[in-house]
């Protein structure tokens, strides 16, 4: 079967080499060899350089892109698997959940405890990536990520509202100074996670830099929001962020050009249409509609705050 073979490779690579697999796995040789062939022979390209197996193995170059989307098509199939093998009709199984690493560190991790004690049956898997989830993948998986107005293949339910705007450390500010407008930014570095600006799935992701016609030798790409976050407080550069972010860590961030307000991205948890009778899936999206609607209710009296500081100060 052909998503056999994508998990065979995937190990291999994981392995380094063929002789470490087939132990580990207790194959022979002979048929890990066959198999990763018969894998290059549908695919139409070499995957692996072969020089002698009990060597470390290299990957070609259409290996090397292969590999970084084996993972998520793995994980995609045995989701399916997983709710194909699920009675629809009962509150049980396991639900794979794709989004981004700030998401689930800060919203999904804290709501685990009483998801668990309400659907003690069902089990979620958080699962994020080095890359932003590509549109088209959406139609496949289980995920929360902006709301797309083009799919309408989809079930998106809103869960959060994120209010994008501009921060940088007092460290950044202080070494470059503060920008006076618009086209002040031009001066200035930023941080993004990525240069794509055309990325479907997160269109608005880069907005101050096509807002300002940034150069890109200006914006250092770095793929993750930790390490966004920790070059920023580091005085790295500005990069952007919603307001619920920095309440909801507390980062000491200071908001550049307030004047100008980002775009707002609605946060849904998406699933294609197909599975709609899926109780389970059902019973997921609706708990976690509630949870996010707390979290809602208290930003609002968070902004309430912050807005009459600001009037006073």
């Amino acid at each position: 079967m052909f998503f056999e073979k994508l998990k065979l490779f995937n190990a291999l690579v994981t392995a380094g080499n063929f002789s470490k697999l087939a132990d580990s796995q207790k194959l022979s040789l002979s048929f890990v060899s066959r198999r990763i062939s018969s894998l290059e022979e549908e695919i139409g390209h070499k995957l692996i350089i072969r020089n002698f197996r009990a060597g470390p193995i290299k990957l070609t170059r259409p290996g090397e892109i292969f590999y970084k989307t084996v993972p998520l098509l793995v994980d995609t199939y045995e989701s399916l698997l997983n709710l194909m093998n699920n009675d629809p009709n009962l509150e049980a199984g396991k639900i794979n959940i794709y989004t981004t690493a700030s998401i689930i560190e800060d919203w999904l991790v804290p709501m685990l405890s009483n998801f668990k004690i309400q659907l003690p049956n069902i089990k979620l898997n958080f699962i994020t990536d080095d890359y932003l989830i590509d549109s088209q993948k959406l139609g496949s998986i289980i995920s929360i990520t902006p709301y797309n107005s083009e799919s309408t293949h989809l079930i998106q339910l809103p869960l959060l509202k994120f209010h994008s705007s501009l921060w940088a450390s007092k460290t950044y500010i202080k070494r470059y100074g503060l920008p006076e407008n618009l086209e002040d930014l031009q001066r200035h570095h930023f941080l993004s996670f990525t240069k794509d600006f055309d990325h479907k799935s997160y269109p608005t992701l880069n907005w101050h830099i096509n807002r300002a016609n940034i150069p890109l030798d200006n914006v250092t790409c770095i793929n993750t929001t930790a390490g966004l976050v920790r070059a920023a407080a580091e005085g790295q550069g500005i990069l952007s962020l919603s307001l619920e972010s920095i309440m909801a860590k507390n980062y000491e961030f200071v908001r550049i050009l307030p004047e100008i307000n980002g775009p707002i991205v609605i946060m849904c948890f998406t699933y294609p249409a197909y599975w709609k009778d899926n109780l389970s899936l059902n019973k997921t999206g609706k708990f976690i509609r509630e949870y996010f609607k707390n979290i809602n209710t208290d930003n609002t009296k968070k902004f309430a705050q912050l807005t009459s500081a600001t009037a006073e100060a």
